[in-house]
């Protein structure tokens, strides 16, 4: 296995605060693409459903995006497509859009923003997470990068106006600078490779959204709704997190809340309300379009919780020798999943994630908290392939000790299938 500081993955590790709820556009930068909230109705060869494409826009209120999204908006506005005023990023996405055909829907590119005339669907992606830690590991700094965002349709209508599906995307890039802290140029070079790719095949926004699009199906209205609710860490697995961690627990609970998001919804083809984390029923994004336009959208009350408790953090020598030495990284954690009206209990599972991790002699320390997080990375894609009527044995049991796991995810996927 390669030393630990060259591992590289796709996560989510968010540390950013933000207003829960909010959602605006800058409209500094949408200006250049057709945005609208109308949809047309199918007609004779058309899609049963047609949704309006609106481009790219930002969460939070418009004083934060500078501060949460700094090297996005200056990528955003420095880059121009080549003899155009437009930013590059919102053409290459346009076109990403353009590309793909979706499972159930047909997307639109020309349409009005005219708020009290129209009503119906229309997709845009919001960006919600951009973070960038820079950590030294001996005479090397390690950087992490994270860039994410929501796929969001927007069902409008004057009286109720209301997300109608969201769908959650993220891409991690891990960076190793050798004997030299990394300057601006540097991170300004990969967070773009992050959104649009490079030749050596960086994951990309671009790509899991074109990826997406293709992948999940939308509907205009769902009998059932799913959101992970709560997220908790014990005491003992605080012990294990970086100082710049503890410092904001909000912040990392939610990036726990949207990485097991991201699995449920890419996993299981299902829409998931975005985290909230004082899990208010009632909430409200407002989005700011191009032309000025302001609407309000009212976020879905779920009708099955997810509740997630991260409860330990073990690390275990298995091996020692004269060049290397071998390791077991552990993350466990309590998954519930939860009714919410009548209230019931469908599934409480403790689980387990072990990685194997081989550090050579000539590492002075072992870095373990990238390792860490990656099997809560692991733990929860492999949880959500496993939500269904008949879940592996073979999984079920290096995963978890309790003998009734299948049966309580095969009682929960069950409900799940009321949120398809």
């Amino acid at each position: 296995m390669a030393p630990l500081k060259e591992r590289a993955k796709k996560s989510i590790i968010l540390e950013l605060e933000e207003r829960p709820g909010i959602l605006r556009a800058s409209s500094r930068l949408l200006c250049c693409l057709p945005l609208s909230l109308a949809v047309a109705l199918s007609s004779s060869g058309a899609s049963a459903l047609d949704v309006l494409y609106s481009g790219l826009a930002f969460r939070g209120n418009a004083t934060e995006v500078a501060a949460n999204y700094p090297y996005t908006v200056e990528f955003f506005e420095n880059e121009r497509q080549p003899g155009s005023a437009q930013s590059l990023v919102d053409v290459a996405f346009l076109e990403a859009a353009k590309s793909v055909t979706p499972p159930n829907y047909s997307l639109l590119f020309e349409g009005t923003l005219n708020l009290e005339k129209r009503e119906g669907l229309s997709l845009a992606l919001a960006i919600d997470r951009e973070s960038v830690v820079i950590e030294k590991i001996g005479d090397d700094y390690k950087i992490v990068i994270d860039i994410g965002g929501q796929i969001l349709i927007f069902n409008y209508n004057k009286k109720a106006s209301s997300i109608a599906a969201s769908f959650p995307i993220a891409v991690q890039m891990v960076d190793v600078s050798s004997g030299r802290e990394p300057d601006d140029e540097r991170i300004r070079k990969r967070v773009r490779e992050l959104y649009l790719g490079s030749e050596e095949g960086t994951p990309s926004l671009i790509a899991d959204f074109r990826e997406a699009l293709t992948r999940q199906p939308v509907k205009e209205r769902y009998k059932g709704r799913v959101g992970v609710s709560k997220v908790t860490v014990s005491s003992e697995a605080r012990e294990f997190l970086p100082v710049r961690v503890r410092e904001n627990m909000a912040g990392f609970e939610r990036s726990l809340a949207q990485l097991f998001s991201k699995f449920l919804s890419k996993n299981q083809l299902l829409s998931v309300v975005p985290y909230s984390k004082d899990g208010a029923v009632g909430s409200t994004m407002t989005a700011r379009f191009a032309n000025g336009e302001v609407a309000d959208f009212s976020l879905p009350a779920p009708d099955f919780l997810i509740e997630l408790h991260l409860s330990e953090f073990k690390k275990i020598l298995t091996e020692e020798g004269p060049s290397d030495s071998a390791w077991i990284f552990g993350a466990y954690a309590e998954v519930r999943g939860l009714g919410r009206f009548p209230p019931k209990t469908y599934m409480d599972i403790p689980f387990k994630q072990g990685l194997p991790v081989t550090v050579p002699s000539t590492q002075e320390s072992i870095e373990g908290w990238a390792i860490f997080f990656e099997a809560i990375e692991e733990l929860a894609d492999g949880l959500t392939r496993e939500l269904k009527n008949k879940p592996s044995k073979k999984w079920l049991k290096s995963h978890t000790n309790d003998k009734s796991a299948g049966k309580q995810i095969a009682k929960f996927s069950k409900k799940l299938e009321i949120c398809r």
